[in-house]
């Protein structure tokens, strides 16, 4: 088999099919494929051969990883598309420099998918070693990897900074925040959960769940993030349980539950609303009227007192004329 003149090694054949694997080239052409059988052409018209550039690694992002693995490391660069199963491995030698493509047996491996312009590739992460987790979590050092493109050379981590990895531990997602296990129907209250390592990851690699329905995660820290739910309940009953998946592998955190409550109608609200109003209008208005009320019930009570007074004094003057009188008669007679 040639590809472009050149000798293609390892070839297998079936009754369908033929495999074998391209030599290296110095540069990047097209050219014929052939198939030769006893030194006689079979086959070669019409199909050719591309010997693509070398995939160049530019950047990592995030530059963190996890012992549980099953987070997304997106690497951007060019020809990050010519190879059709790429995977990422943590390298396992202890010389990196000088140990190429190193034995996979001891490792799981993650698998990248790459763009269409070969600018983007994008990996899964498998889970770390002990030995590896060990070694690496929370310290300076940085994480030795790989990406398995054929037989072409993996990025460059060693002496791009852009390319480096640092691994952290895994979140712990522990709990929701008391003053926030409740949540008011159609208001986009939000909640907060609270755990420890939370930023170790991405904030898109959390995914939380309320009942049947997905709470939006907003804000990310070291020990909490902040998601809003559905704005109506996502079920039946007020009560739904909150869990916390990380990546693929980590989760669910049974974290607690919330409540929904539900907020009064705009009808009702305007009811409400109006009567208040009128209770607040109304009652200066009461004060008033009780107030004159008891003033004019004193001032008859005074009148009435006065009148019998003056009654009184008119009676007793009646019968100090009628005494006078009657002196007056006897001294007379």
């Amino acid at each position: 088999v040639q590809l472009n003149e050149r000798e293609c090694s390892d070839v297998v054949t079936s009754s369908d099919y033929v495999n074998c694997t391209s030599t290296p080239a110095s540069k990047s052409d097209i050219g014929p494929v052939k198939i030769f059988i006893d030194d006689a052409a079979v086959f070669g018209n019409g199909v050719d051969f591309d010997y693509k550039n070398n995939p160049v690694y530019f950047s990592v992002s995030p530059k963190t990883v996890i012992p549980a693995g099953g987070i997304t490391l997106n690497f951007n660069g060019t020809s990050l598309n010519v190879a059709q199963n790429p995977t990422f491995i943590y390298n396992l030698s202890h010389d990196v420099e000088d140990s190429g493509h190193v034995d996979l047996s001891h490792s799981q491996s993650g698998v990248c998918i790459a763009s269409d312009d070969g600018r983007a590739l994008s990996c899964t992460v498998p889970p770390m070693l002990d030995y590896l987790a060990e070694s690496f979590v929370n310290t300076l050092n940085d994480v030795p990897y790989d990406i398995i493109m054929d037989a072409a050379p993996g990025p460059n981590w060693i002496s791009l900074v852009e390319l480096k990895l640092r691994a952290s531990p895994n979140p712990l997602p522990e709990m929701i925040r008391k003053s926030f296990q409740s949540v008011v129907y159609n208001s986009g209250d939000f909640i907060e959960i609270l755990g420890s390592n939370m930023d170790s990851v991405d904030m898109s690699e959390y995914r939380v769940t309320v009942g049947e329905g997905n709470c939006v995660v907003t804000l990310l820290s070291s020990d909490r993030l902040t998601c809003t739910p559905p704005l109506v309940p996502p079920g039946s009953g007020s009560e739904f349980q909150v869990m916390v998946f990380v990546g693929h592998n980590l989760g669910p955190f049974d974290v607690g539950s919330i409540f929904y409550y539900p907020l009064l109608n705009s009808g009702a609200l305007v009811g409400g609303l109006v009567v208040g109003s009128l209770v607040i209008l109304l009652c200066p208005i009461v004060a008033v009227a009780c107030c004159y009320h008891y003033k004019t019930k004193k001032k008859k009570e005074m009148v009435l007192m006065l009148e019998k007074q003056l009654h009184i004094k008119d009676t007793e003057n009646s019968q100090l004329q009628a005494l006078g009188k009657s002196i007056k008669n006897n001294i007379e007679q």
